[in-house]
């Protein structure tokens, strides 16, 4: 009987063993988040400073807004071969050096300027936006802060004087450069990022023509290269998507090449409502800057907001706020706020995972917080760090400790608006909260491909699928055509109903 049990325990001990290296191999193979389209796509990196708000939720008050931009775009179609300016210059004005008396209590906080001769501003103060509850409005005293005179290079965005042909040889853009290679988690468990293919180029020249901007949100907690796959999908089909990173909120934000972690007062679950409305408001900040920083290749007419979780409810106010929005498009996520209270006039598109998906796949309930500090990071117990100053030495980030927030299930019912003009509605069989990322992509080991709420269906299935629903959308909407769902056995239409 000894024997018995000796035996079978040694039976799983070894197919356990069998199983975790299996899954461990699996994990490490690489996998392709590359854009299908009708446009090669170039991508940069860059960081805007909002001097018309300060940051509610920065450790330093009265610090201006300042967030990471990524932008995927239309590339031209001899992007590998042909030199020339990555992206235009001619519309990045500069304002005047930040004197060293404004600057906010001890921490030191760079000037948000480069020109080609040195340092002087950079950073042109973009149109003035709608302020968001609690926030001073464009005649409130300024404070500096944010990027620093390097901010450019250090985001990988050339200067003026600082085109560069990308070259016959030119390597694609890395999936997590950088301090971004923090958003990794889980370990060998989860496709190492060195092995995600991009298929894009960074800072190839843009293609010719006028494109649809698109801002795209992230969910509570996440970081826009998390949705590489989406934005350059979107961008492949003739549209400039910036990927936001809200400061504060997300777990990991870079700035100045200087790793920002989330702080307790921009995750907290429980303010949901001023997480809305903040992020609402950098959403349409980045439309206006992006219309202004490429110039005639950014239709700053055609506008749209697009959000995951979250960050698809403040998509839905932004595109609420915003005259000029055409259309939004939230992935998984509820609206909120005055939207909720008032109703949303706009064409809308609302994906959502699946209400049949096991209740082990929501994340909720199932996985850990992306809020919430990852392993080796430093202690949760340091305050809230503030951004870094590409003036002063690099200083080490510690980790504030935020409430973990409660994100979004994946199986509770969607709840959209009440009466919505041109509103769709559809769900998708078998997906998970997650299976609008980058997570769909990856290769995830077993046993947690069974706890993330990545669900049943294949992830880059899901992807290929939210892709293409949101791209002909929008793109019908911007046309002014009547839009025909694609017809995906997976999808099914779902009521649009009211709270």
């Amino acid at each position: 009987m000894r024997i018995g049990r000796i035996v079978a325990a040694s039976v799983a001990v070894l197919v356990g063993a069998g199983l975790l290296t299996y899954g461990k191999v699996q994990a490490q193979r690489p996998v392709s988040v590359a854009p299908s389209g009708g446009f090669a796509v170039g991508r940069i990196a860059d960081v805007w400073t909002d001097r018309s708000r300060t940051d509610q939720f920065a450790p330093i008050g009265g610090t201006p807004r300042v967030l990471s931009a990524w932008v995927w775009y239309p590339a031209a179609p001899d992007a590998a071969e042909a030199p020339g300016e990555p992206v235009p210059e001619s519309a990045r004005a500069g304002d005047e050096p930040v004197p060293e008396s404004a600057r906010a209590g001890d921490e030191p906080v760079s000037e948000s300027a480069r020109t080609a001769d040195g340092p002087a501003a950079r950073d042109a103060r973009g149109p003035e936006v709608a302020d968001a509850p609690g926030e001073p409005g464009p005649d409130a005293a300024q404070v500096p802060g944010g990027p620093g005179p390097d901010a450019d290079q250090a985001a990988g965005v050339p200067g003026p004087d600082a085109a560069r042909a990308p070259g016959a040889d030119s390597p694609e853009s890395a999936y997590a450069p950088g301090e971004w290679a923090a958003l990794h988690r889980y370990g060998w468990a989860v496709t190492a990022f060195d092995r995600v293919h991009t298929g894009t180029r960074d800072d190839a020249p843009m293609a010719d023509g006028s494109f649809p901007v698109v801002v795209l949100l992230p969910d509570l907690g996440y970081a826009a290269p998390q949705y590489a796959a989406v934005a350059a999908g979107l961008a492949a089909r003739g549209n400039v998507v910036v990927g936001l990173t809200p400061t504060y909120s997300s777990r990991v934000s870079v700035i100045n090449e200087q790793r920002v972690v989330a702080s307790a007062a921009g995750s907290a679950g429980d303010r949901e409502e001023q997480l809305v409305s903040v992020w609402a408001a950098d959403a349409r900040f980045a439309a206006q800057r992006a219309a202004l920083q490429f110039g005639n290749h950014a239709n700053g007419g055609r506008i749209a907001y697009a959000g995951h979780g979250l960050g698809g409810s403040a998509a839905i106010e932004a595109c609420r706020v915003d005259g000029r929005c055409a259309a939004a498009v939230s992935l998984d996520g509820d609206p909120r706020g005055l939207a909720v209270r008032d109703g949303f006039g706009r064409p809308l598109l609302q994906l959502s995972s699946s209400s049949d998906s096991s209740a082990a796949t929501s994340p909720s309930a199932a996985s850990p917080s992306p809020a919430s500090p990852s392993p080796g990071s430093p202690s949760a117990a340091s305050p809230s760090p503030a951004l870094p100053s590409a003036a002063s030495p690099s200083p080490a980030l510690p980790s504030a400790a935020p409430p973990s927030p409660a994100l979004p299930s994946a199986a509770s019912p969607s709840v959209v608006l009440r009466p919505v003009a041109g509103g769709r509605s559809y769900v998708i069989s078998g997906a998970g909260h997650l299976s609008f990322t980058d997570y769909a992509a990856y290769r995830v080991a077993a046993p947690l491909r069974w706890v993330l709420p990545l669900g049943s269906l294949d992830g880059r299935r899901a992807l290929a699928i939210t892709v293409d629903y949101a791209a002909t959308f929008l793109a019908a909407t911007f046309g002014g055509v009547t839009w025909v769902a694609p017809p995906y056995p997976e999808v099914r239409r779902a009521d649009m109903l009211s709270r």
